[in-house]
């Protein structure tokens, strides 16, 4: 989860509450890190958090209850293309061992290797998960990430 309006740590614990209550049982949560905005400028700070949930769903209706989360919560999305400030945006880095590439869905997310604020969370919580298209470690990525910036809890 990420986002970087409003009081985000207490969004990212509503949306947690949300999955709780559709039955989703939460395995594991990384800290909340925080970061810069990462392709485009903001002022604003941006907190991530990653976590880990167990779930019956297949991915594209896992994918619809996290958009409506997202939308319970206030997220409003426009139609332009490119990176915004919001108040949350929940990604499915992986499902399972999955590689599931449809229309609306990109598992794994294709560019979560080259992001910092994404792999340093995730790193947390599963250091030792294999990517299932690149074959390495998240730890390993997150060594050989090309992303310069800094990923810090706050």
């Amino acid at each position: 989860m990420g986002g970087n309006t409003g009081d985000v740590r207490m969004v990212f614990e509503k949306a947690i509450e949300m999955m709780k209550k559709k039955g989703w049982i939460i395995q594991k949560a990384s800290s909340v890190y925080s970061s810069v905005s990462w392709g485009y400028a903001s002022k604003n700070i941006y907190y991530n958090q990653a976590i880990e949930i167990k779930t019956i769903l297949e991915a594209e209706t896992l994918l619809d209850q996290l958009l409506e989360i997202e939308k319970d919560l206030g997220r409003i999305r426009d139609q332009t293309t490119g990176y915004s400030d919001r108040n949350i945006d929940i990604d499915m880095i992986f499902y399972d061992d999955q590689v599931i590439e449809t229309p609306r869905l990109t598992i794994p997310h294709p560019r979560m290797h080259v992001r910092n604020f994404c792999l340093v969370p995730v790193h947390e919580i599963l250091p030792e998960f294999i990517h299932p298209v690149f074959n390495k470690t998240i730890a390993d990525l997150l060594w050989e990430s090309p992303d310069t910036s800094e990923v810090k809890k706050p």
